[in-house]
């Protein structure tokens, strides 16, 4: 049984190709999950629970401003990215990638000047609690570089470079974020020392 399922699927190479990144990314995104994990739990067991509801609320803001600032170019570009990929027009994707990246650079660096600004009010107002405002100016900055990633993921995912986009898309936040969570730690336990 094993073997004629075998034999179909290196007779198929879509087949093959599909299940292969299927596969992939199914490794990657439970990489991910763990990892996005491991920053919960570092930041509830060093810094407690009342630090991981203010980085919840955070995160969820910068990823609403996020969604905002890709004004829905990541689900185009990989519209055209796979399709100009098919036709074997390279330069079209290059086109198209630097004309979103001159929409959504600036509109992005106002959502996080805009963010930055009624920080304050957001706080204050909206949610009670005005020592939210360093966090949220703090998050404003982090609202360019996180669109960039998942506009980048996108294109990625356009091109069928399945391990690559499933590292921007699952990985490199968590990944990233923790490192430096874990450096700035020792760097605080030094100093306290």
């Amino acid at each position: 049984m094993f073997k004629n399922l075998k034999k179909k699927i290196n007779k198929d190479i879509h087949l093959k190709e599909i299940l292969k990144g299927s596969f992939v990314s199914l490794v990657l995104r439970i990489v991910g999950i763990l990892l996005g994990y491991l920053f919960v739990l570092l930041i509830t067991r060093n810094y407690g629970a009342n630090t991981m509801g203010i980085f919840a609320l955070s995160f969820a803001i910068l990823q609403i401003f996020s969604m905002v600032g890709r004004l829905g170019t990541d689900i185009a570009l990989v519209r055209f990215v796979g399709e100009f990929k098919s036709q074997e027009k390279l330069y079209l994707i290059k086109e198209v990638y630097f004309k979103i990246l001159k929409v959504i650079v600036p509109f992005s660096l106002f959502l996080s000047l805009f963010l930055f600004v009624s920080s304050p009010f957001l706080a204050k107002f909206v949610f009670n609690k005005e020592y939210l405002t360093p966090y949220f100016q703090l998050i404003s900055l982090g609202i360019l570089p996180l669109v960039l990633i998942n506009i980048n993921a996108q294109s990625l995912r356009g091109l069928k470079k399945i391990k690559e986009f499933t590292f921007f898309q699952n990985i490199s936040m968590y990944l990233f974020a923790s490192i430096i969570l874990l450096v700035l730690y020792f760097l605080y336990k030094n100093e306290s020392a």
